[in-house]
């Protein structure tokens, strides 16, 4: 934005009624091949250190908003979702990629624990809060502004009942309350035509699809941004895509604005992923009213982005900053997800009902001997035993034990 239309924006803003900005909150996918891959992981890596303590990284996949409300901000989770794990380098992070097109990767991470009283004890609240700290530091420290999608990150608590295949989780997508309201016009959402024409429009389509035909090529470990700037260069009024960092150097040739791959396909609610968006441009670039441009893109249109809303907003003018000196002040961390019901609490999955009988009894076989093995007999080869066959006589308490002591 000029210093010419800022200026008018400024005049203009007392004439014009605010409200609180509401965002449309995500909405964890996760397929049952997602859940039979963490019960292979359970049984053969994980075993009995999920303890509620290490975070395991994931990374889950959303589009950007299009033509059906019912499958806005979605974020889905699959069996390739589990990320390597370096248990003597945790702070390694290991290279994102999104195998579908036109999509989105996000990092999170998962947090296992061995009983359902440990899950229970497990506070959702502290895990926001854990996350919420490491969005305060990017922010704050800087790193926002070279890797901009640090400030969005996920966690899921779970526990896994493998005797029943019973999945119990709960997901958080921790976001910063800043000390003041966010606000936008009332009725004020615009669409992307009244900033970009056609061709620009197109030059920014065609400037993601580059983006990500780069990073196919590509063996750093970047990944596309989640956040970015749509830029409109003031000789040749062409439009591109830029990166944060360099936001006060593309002032002074073009027209700028912050964008943001939008989830949401709701008229006039953006995507979750905004609420940490605004908190940190805000932080480091002060401005009383700002323009951005939720990104949303349906290639099978001929105008791909054409369903982008472009919204005005504003942080409500506070004595107080935008964020405080320290983590420990900040208003609130908020985020975690409700269930089907709509309350705060977990969601259960149950995939016994889908699978056959037998199968199910070998599984819950077969966690039994590896539960000896990890906590009493380490050099037990529970493979062999469990395709041992012994007939016992009597099986009540006696013989139990008398079975116990073979084994």
């Amino acid at each position: 934005m000029s210093d010419s239309q800022h200026n008018q924006s400024s005049s203009s803003s007392s004439k014009q009624q605010w409200e609180t900005l509401k965002f449309e909150p995500f909405h964890s996918r996760a397929t049952e091949a997602f859940w039979h891959q963490l019960s292979h992981l359970k049984l053969t890596e994980i075993m009995l250190s999920a303890d509620g303590t290490d975070h395991l990284p994931l990374a889950a996949e959303f589009s950007t908003g299009g033509r059906y409300s019912e499958i806005s901000s979605n974020i889905h989770l699959s069996r390739d979702s589990f990320l390597p794990f370096n248990k003597e380098k945790p702070e390694a992070v290991p290279q994102l990629t999104s195998n579908t097109p036109f999509s989105f990767v996000a990092r999170g991470s998962l947090v296992l624990t061995n009983t359902i009283e440990a899950f229970q004890k497990l506070s959702i609240v502290e895990l926001t809060q854990q996350i919420g700290k490491r969005i305060y530091d990017a922010i704050v420290g800087g790193e926002f502004l070279k890797n901009p999608n640090c400030i969005f990150q996920f966690v899921v608590k779970a526990f896994a009942n493998l005797k029943k295949w019973k999945f119990y989780y709960w997901f958080t997508f921790p976001s910063l309350m800043p000390n003041t309201t966010i606000q936008t016009v009332k009725n004020g959402v615009e669409s992307i035509l009244d900033l970009l024409d056609l061709s620009q429009q197109a030059d920014v389509y065609n400037a993601m699809k580059k983006s990500r035909l780069n990073l196919k090529t590509s063996t750093m470990t970047n990944e596309i941004d989640i956040f970015f700037l749509i830029c409109v260069d003031n000789s040749t009024k062409a439009a591109g895509i830029d990166k944060i960092e360099n936001y006060l150097e593309r002032k002074k040739t073009a027209e700028v604005y912050f964008a943001f791959a939008d989830a949401s396909a709701l008229a006039a609610n953006p995507g979750w992923a905004l609420r940490n968006y605004l908190v940190a441009i805000n932080y480091h670039f002060p401005n009383d009213i700002q323009k951005v441009i939720c990104y949303r893109e349906v290639p099978t249109e001929d105008a791909p982005i054409s369903r982008s809303i472009v919204l005005t907003v504003r942080l409500e003018k506070s004595k107080q900053s935008i964020l405080p000196d320290k983590f420990e002040d900040v208003r609130k961390v908020i985020g975690w997800e409700k269930n089907k019901k709509g309350l705060n609490k977990p969601k259960m999955l149950n995939l016994g009902t889908k699978m056959d009988p037998i199968k199910l009894s070998e599984t819950s076989t077969s966690l039994n001997l590896n539960l000896m093995k990890w906590r009493m007999f380490p050099q037990l080869k529970s493979e062999t035993l469990n395709a041992t066959k012994c007939l016992l006589v009597g099986a009540g308490t006696l013989g139990c034990h008398v079975a116990r002591n073979l084994m």
